[in-house]
């Protein structure tokens, strides 16, 4: 199973890649939309954990795009936006949760990876998955 976290904080990037590197998954880190659209290009991924404040640009334009395009990959959106219409504009864009960065730590957004490949799977949570959802 191979993940793309597009996160340009490394600090929040390099957690969940060892998070999900430690629970057996192949993860790639892109720290801009420009590479994440070379990586889709040139990789198959399962699933990505995407942010929304990219320095090139918004995570929900970029996602929307790839939906016009065809793309089904899971994707699990992370930010720190709380606004009620940021999570509908990516709920209507074919999201999961949307964990806020300032409350969800490396090991709970780890976690929630795991669950959320899980659903995309269709099966039973890959990774131990102890924490809460909110």
């Amino acid at each position: 199973m191979r993940i793309l976290i597009v996160e340009d904080d490394a600090g929040i990037a390099s957690g969940l890649a060892a998070t999900l590197k430690g629970a057996g998954y192949a993860v790639d880190i892109c720290d801009s939309l420009a590479c994440a659209s070379a990586a889709l290009r040139t990789e198959a991924f399962d699933m990505a954990l995407l942010d929304l404040g990219l320095p090139d640009g918004d995570g929900i334009d970029w996602l929307r795009k790839l939906r016009q395009e065809g793309r089904t990959l899971p994707v699990l959106i992370m930010t720190a936006r709380d606004a009620l219409t940021d999570r509908v504009s990516g709920l209507d864009e074919g999201t999961g949760q949307l964990p806020r960065q300032t409350l969800c730590t490396r090991r709970t957004a780890g976690t929630r990876a795991c669950r959320s490949v899980a659903a995309a799977r269709a099966g039973p949570p890959p990774c131990c998955c102890t924490a809460t959802w909110w």
